[in-house]
């Protein structure tokens, strides 16, 4: 299932002078009156302002001048991080001003590595990787949270048939302290087993690689999304864990970047925040669109896989104004900080910076786009 690529090319959207005009005079229209409005939900997203709380021009969207590159990473290859893709591959970001160039990490290691050097100052990663960086003394901040549930399945054969069996078993995951490890620890607290006792929790990278794993016997089962849970299936292996069936809030991913980042370029991260809502929209209401685009990004075209993909992404796990949550951050705190002192210090509010998502919320930016 892996797909040939591990980073998708920028796309490049062309706009017409007339549209690009048009632009121009809908914004100066919008700021002179203070007002932020979004089309309804029926009409069509082909072109429009970038309509964001700023004083700045948006880019090629207004003035024809190329749009702004920003590199983002996304912490896997999974369902979590495709509005980041539909934002840019629909043309949300160049609506918005921004050219996104897209990096695919095998971990939330790796991208919060990515993060922290600056190499790509803002990303799609899961709010425990944020979490543990914090603690270690980095500046970093969530702005957005596209998924407030996990969506991970556990995936295994046979032999086992709920969670109950994995004891004396091995259980893989990408990484330590990763979102599949956070949502490991939540099994496994469930059901009262003892990590490393009763049930070895395993890194064992992407999510290709945990599949691999599940079928070589490396591990008993493997927590895995969407496309690789279809494949899972096909290969003869099932669920006995379905996180989408459990009530409980988490920063499974979200938006994070620096502070330094968020302070110097507001207005950038503006409009990423503004493109990802219109993604979330448009993954809530055009179903053959989003598959396409997701399809396309992952080089599949199997059917089941893609219904699969987006009912797992475009359901409650997703919210429409996607505020990052205190209470999922603080559902994290208390998970992680148990096996780490220094997360103790840690409060939600150090963690999250949600005036990028009020801004479009006020404005009434969000309720338009879904005809409210």
């Amino acid at each position: 299932m892996q797909p040939a690529h591990r980073r998708m090319p920028p796309a490049r959207w062309a706009r017409s002078p007339f549209a690009a005009a048009l632009a121009a005079l809908l914004l100066s229209l919008l700021v002179s009156l203070g007002a932020c409005r979004a089309p309804a939900a029926s009409a069509p997203r082909e072109a429009g302002p970038a309509a964001v709380a700023t004083t700045a021009t948006p880019g090629a969207a207004a003035d024809g001048a190329a749009p702004r590159h920003v590199k983002t990473v996304l912490s896997t290859l999974s369902s979590d991080s495709s509005p980041v893709v539909v934002a840019q591959e629909a043309g949300f970001a160049g609506q918005h001003g921004l050219d996104l160039e897209i990096v695919v990490a095998r971990s939330g290691a790796e991208a919060m590595a990515a993060l922290l050097s600056q190499d790509a100052p803002i990303g799609s990663i899961g709010g425990n990787a944020l979490i543990n960086a914090s603690a270690g003394g980095a500046d970093l901040v969530m702005v957005a949270q596209q998924r407030l549930r996990f969506t991970y399945q556990v995936m295994a054969g046979p032999d086992l048939t709920s969670p109950a069996d994995l004891r004396g078993k091995r259980l893989g995951v990408a990484d330590v302290g990763g979102s599949s490890d956070l949502a490991a620890q939540y099994l496994l607290d469930k059901f009262g087993l003892r990590r490393g006792e009763d049930v070895a929790v395993v890194s064992l990278g992407s999510q290709n690689e945990r599949l691999g794993g599940l079928q070589a016997g490396a591990v008993s089962a493997a927590m895995l999304q969407a496309p690789f849970t279809a494949g899972a299936r096909k290969a003869g292996y099932h669920v006995i864990f379905d996180y989408a069936e459990e009530d409980y809030e988490v920063p499974s991913s979200g938006i994070v970047t620096s502070r330094a980042f968020a302070r110097d370029q507001e207005d950038t991260v503006q409009r990423f925040v503004a493109a990802l809502v219109d993604a979330i929209h448009y993954f809530k209401t055009d179903r053959e669109g989003t598959k396409a685009i997701v399809g396309r990004f992952l080089k599949q075209d199997d059917p089941e896989i893609l219904d699969e993909i987006y009912r797992e992404s475009s359901g409650r796990a997703m919210p429409e104004t996607p505020y990052p949550s205190r209470r999922a951050l603080a559902n994290a705190l208390e998970q992680i900080g148990a096996q780490n002192d220094a997360v103790a210090r840690l409060r939600p509010e150090d963690l999250m910076d949600d005036h990028f998502v009020r801004a479009l919320d006020e404005s009434g930016y969000v309720k338009a786009l879904y005809g409210q």
